[in-house]
Formats: structure tokens, C-alpha cells, sequence
């Protein structure tokens, strides 16, 4: 059984029992008693192949149960399964909780203190109430819903004040009724620390390589950094909300997407909190295009590199390209499909140099020589 688990205590009367599934059974049975063995609340119920089951009436409150589920199919029963016991609440009504953090009564306490409390199996989740000053004073929350944890961070206290702190579980069919708030004072103000500022790549910059690692001046009273990169602003595509300890380089364990805007958010932290308010800093990347242009060729219609073709191993393809003389005159204009064969009006080029500009469909435009030899 997976829950309860074996000696677990205040389980809630309306549990749903669960277990893991057997790969081999076409069914289960479950067994429930108030002694090891013993079968007196449910015995020997033939469930269906499920992996849980909740009792009709609830379980016994106030008791010790001890429950055997054994998986069976054609061939018959599990044997030496393992009995697990547990025991249930004793109550009806939803109660109050325990604040045990902050204690009631302290004093200093930090200003960006969690609020910690101990957990009611019978609740779905939390109210809090945070009013200052007193108990009717301005309410910072006014039964907040915070989860169903244990433990929540309300916005930063005052420093010097006194707050009265009331936590209310609740679940599906009422809440808890007079629950008593505790009260703390703060001590002193926390100075915050400042944010980080990337200086590899900078803010703003472009044309920054896919392989490039984050660098930044470390803070001063930084016990570390959480790091969000993405590729949209606020967006953690990439890096997501990672603790990176603290270090002031981070390097990608892959290349960064080319040509995309990426987004990166830096936030330094020690134990009084993190830093606010803190800017998001983005670069862009380069564009990989890789054109292979022949530095050479021999036009001798001897079937050995006669032909002169630029082509696209990365990036956008060719959508044209034109070849000129050493003096600028336009000898030839090809698709990205054809090639020079070195000749100007069906007329054979001397022997010498000859300069290119391939336009790409992305619009970016490469120039550059070649050789042309007899």
C-alpha cells in the first residue's frame, strides 16, 4: 500500500487508500481490520482491477487499522503480501493549526520572514490573515488563500512593527472556526542587494557567437544567483529558474539558438532574500551561414573542375549571383542552380582574377574573389 503509508498517524477518516499495480493481476481484493489479521471493518472485498478504493461510511475514527491488498487473475492469490497499519483521526470538525515559525512572542524577527505551520490532514488549504499593529489594524492579507503547504512568504514586513499573523485551514465542506493569531515584532530593515549586470555578451549586443558563456561582476553579499534564459522577455525556454550557486560565469550545455533575441534575467540572493526588481538583459545571436565558394577553377574542358558555382552548406540558399572583371564589368549573372563556365558572350576569360557577390534569400549579401586559370 502507498498510501497510508506503514505507521503513518491522523490520517483523515475520508482517505483514499492507494497502492501500486501488478503487472500480472486482474483484480484486487482488500482486507481491513482493527488487529493485525483481523478483518473486522472490510473483509476480503473484491475491488475491481483499480489501484485505490475509499470506504463508503469513511474509515473508524480514533483507531489503529491494519490493511492487506493482495492482486489476484486466473491463476489465484499473491502470496506473503505485506499487512500495512496506520491510524486515523479522532475528530469531526475542521480544527485550527499550529504557527511554529515565527514563535508567537518573538521579537527581531526578520522582516522577510517565512510564516511555517503544521499540517492538518483534514484540510485542503490555507487562509492568512496578516494585520499590522494590531489585531484589527490595516490587514496586509485579509484571509489569503496560500496553498495547501506549510509554509508561506507574505510580502516583506515593516521594519520595528508588530504583526498579528492568523492561519485557517479549510477544506471542501467548512473552515475552521476561532483560530488564534500569533504576534512577532521586526528588527531592522534589510538593505537589498543589487542586481547583476552581464558583461559577457553586454546588454544589447548582436551578432554574439552561439557558443557563447554568461559573465558578470560578481555582488557584493551574493550567497548566489538563480539564472532565467529564454527566448522571449520574462520567458525561461532555456535556463529555467536554476540555482547556479554562486559563481559569476554560466556556460549553456548547448549552443544558443542563431539569430534569435535571448532573454536573461540574473538574480542575486543570500539568506535575507533576493534582490527586486531586477532588469531583463538580452543580446542576439549570429547567423550561421556557411557558403562554400570555389577559390579556383580551370575551365580547360578537360572534365576536371571546369565549372565555377558557389554553394549553401548553412543558412539561407542562393538566390543569385554576379560575376564581374577586375574592372567591374558584369560578365555573368547565374541562378542557384547554374554555374560560370568562364566564358563572356560564348568568348573563353583570360586567366586572372574575378570578383563575386552572392545575395542569399534572406537578403544578406557576401562579396569576394576568385581564380580563373588556363
Amino acid at each position: 500500500m502507498s498510501l497510508p503509508k506503514d505507521g503513518e498517524i491522523n490520517i483523515p477518516v475520508n482517505t483514499v487508500l492507494e497502492w501500486e499495480p501488478s503487472s500480472l493481476a486482474s483484480g484486487y481484493t482488500l482486507t481491513i481490520g482493527t488487529r493485525p489479521g483481523a478483518s473486522d471493518v472490510l473483509d476480503n472485498k473484491k475491488v475491481g482491477n483499480v489501484t485505490s478504493f475509499k470506504l463508503i461510511d469513511g474509515l473508524p475514527r480514533g483507531k489503529t487499522l491494519y490493511a492487506t491488498v493482495l492482486a489476484y487473475n486466473d491463476e489465484g492469490f499473491a502470496t506473503n503480501c505485506t499487512e500495512t497499519s496506520f491510524h486515523t483521526l479522532n475528530r469531526d470538525k475542521l480544527g485550527c493549526t499550529e504557527i511554529i515559525n515565527p514563535m508567537s512572542g518573538s521579537i527581531y524577527v526578520s522582516v522577510t520572514a517565512n510564516i511555517t505551520w503544521i499540517r492538518d490532514f483534514y484540510a485542503t488549504g490555507y487562509l492568512m490573515t496578516v494585520a499590522e499593529k494590531s489585531i484589527d489594524g490595516y490587514r496586509v492579507l485579509d484571509n489569503h488563500e496560500v496553498g495547501n503547504g506549510t509554509n508561506y512568504k507574505p510580502p516583506d514586513f515593516k521594519p520595528h512593527t508588530l504583526y498579528f499573523i492568523t492561519v485557517t485551514p479549510y477544506n471542501e465542506t467548512q473552515q475552521a472556526i476561532g483560530c488564534i493569531p500569533i504576534s512577532f515584532t521586526t528588527g531592522d530593515a534589510v538593505e537589498g542587494l543589487p542586481c547583476a549586470v552581464l558583461n559577457q555578451p553586454k546588454n544589447g549586443e548582436n551578432k554574439v557567437p552561439v557558443s557563447t558563456r554568461l559573465k558578470w561582476n560578481p555582488v557584493k553579499d551574493a550567497d548566489g544567483y538563480t539564472l532565467n534564459v529564454g527566448i522571449s522577455v520574462g520567458g525561461s525556454e532555456i535556463v529555467d529558474n536554476l540555482d547556479i550557486g554562486l559563481i559569476s560565469t554560466y556556460i549553456f550545455q548547448e549552443d544558443l539558438p542563431e539569430d534569435t533575441q535571448i532573454y536573461v534575467t540574473l538574480v542575486p540572493y543570500n539568506s535575507n532574500g533576493g534582490s527586486v526588481d531586477c532588469p531583463t538583459m538580452s543580446f542576439h545571436t549570429e547567423e550561421l551561414i556557411k557558403v562554400n565558394v570555389p577559390k579556383f577553377f580551370t575551365p580547360n574542358n578537360d572534365g576536371i573542375n571546369d565549372q565555377w558555382r558557389p554553394t549553401v552548406d548553412q543558412g539561407p540558399p542562393i538566390s543569385q549571383t554576379f560575376i564581374f572583371d577586375r574592372y567591374g564589368k558584369l560578365l555573368k549573372q547565374l541562378t542557384a542552380d547554374e554555374y560560370w563556365d568562364g566564358s563572356y558572350k560564348q568568348r573563353p576569360q583570360p586567366s586572372s582574377s574575378y570578383w563575386y557577390q552572392v545575395n542569399l534569400s534572406n537578403g544578406k549579401v557576401m562579396n569576394g574573389y576568385f581564380m580563373l586559370k588556363r
